[in-house]
């Protein structure tokens, strides 16, 4: 884990109790083999704002707090640009232009969305130079509780999002298979305002000019291997796969896709995927 860590960049951070996990886990490591590793002296930011799950309740495992918990763990000085006062989704009636426009135009206005997206005149945020990316993802069972949430209002029943969606990488719903990018997933692409598909490609792209980490997926679960063979196989954004023995027996036997081993540890395999060719083809961003 502390080895995948070592951008040259900058390091993206998502949200969710794995990756809260992960960051206590890789500051106990940190304290316990002091020395051993260089210090990563590179931006780590947050890639979303609060979960809509999380308004008045704890945000011990949003996007911001785990930046920071990394950030301690990684002793770094400098500030760690907070989204927990941006939603990261719009309501449908503010999803659509001109409305949508408009409110971003206000948000890269403000201090933290600025820092991560960039600003209205053009100048690129920390995401669009970052070379390491550290994510979990959603089963699609998780979404509908999104869909009942005011923040999400797509007019599209729970047994609708089950069909229509794989799941999400930080956030960024993906189609399952077989469906069509039709009205309803577009809107809920729209409503989507944090990390995209795009920033998460572009992170690969620059790992593979500086030699950084690229995308780290962190899944624990055997609920969460239709997602992930979803994001390797047809999506091609994840470089290095952290889980845990369930999920790594649900993608077969401790064997990645791709062909790469996993090496097992007592609660967890890590596995290094194999990186696609550029000219290897991939699901297109719907």
């Amino acid at each position: 884990m502390p080895l995948l860590l070592q951008c040259k960049s900058g390091l993206g951070v998502c949200w969710g109790p794995t990756l809260s996990e992960c960051a206590h886990a890789l500051k106990q490591y940190r304290d316990t083999h002091a020395g051993k590793y260089p210090v990563l002296n590179v931006p780590i930011f947050p890639t979303v704002g609060l979960p809509p799950v999380l308004h008045g309740s704890t945000t011990a495992w949003s996007a911001t707090q785990v930046a920071q918990m990394l950030s301690r763990a990684m002793r770094l000085t400098g500030d760690v640009p907070s989204l927990d006062s941006f939603p990261p989704l719009l309501s449908g009636k503010y999803a659509e232009e001109p409305d949508r426009s408009y409110i971003l135009e206000f948000f890269k206005l403000q201090h933290g969305y600025k820092a991560v997206f960039g600003s209205t005149n053009g100048k690129p945020g920390l995401i669009d130079d970052a070379d390491g990316l550290i994510t979990g993802a959603g089963s699609n069972e998780l979404w509908p509780q999104f869909g009942s949430d005011s923040m999400l209002r797509a007019d599209v029943s729970p047994d609708t999002l089950r069909e229509l969606i794989a799941g999400d990488i930080g956030g960024v719903v993906i189609r399952a298979p077989g469906q069509h990018c039709g009205s309803e997933f577009k809107k809920l692409r729209q409503q989507w305002i944090g990390l995209t598909l795009k920033h998460i490609r572009r992170v690969n792209d620059n790992a593979d000019r500086s030699g950084g980490p690229g995308v780290v997926l962190c899944a624990m679960g055997s609920s969460k291997a239709g997602i992930v063979r979803e994001l390797i196989n047809s999506h091609k954004v994840v470089r290095h796969l952290i889980v845990d023995h369930h999920l790594a027996a649900a993608l077969g036997a401790h064997t990645a896709p791709n062909g790469a081993t996993a090496s097992a540890r007592p609660r967890h395999a890590t596995t290094q995927v194999r990186a696609p060719s550029k000219d290897a083809p991939y699901a297109p961003d719907e």
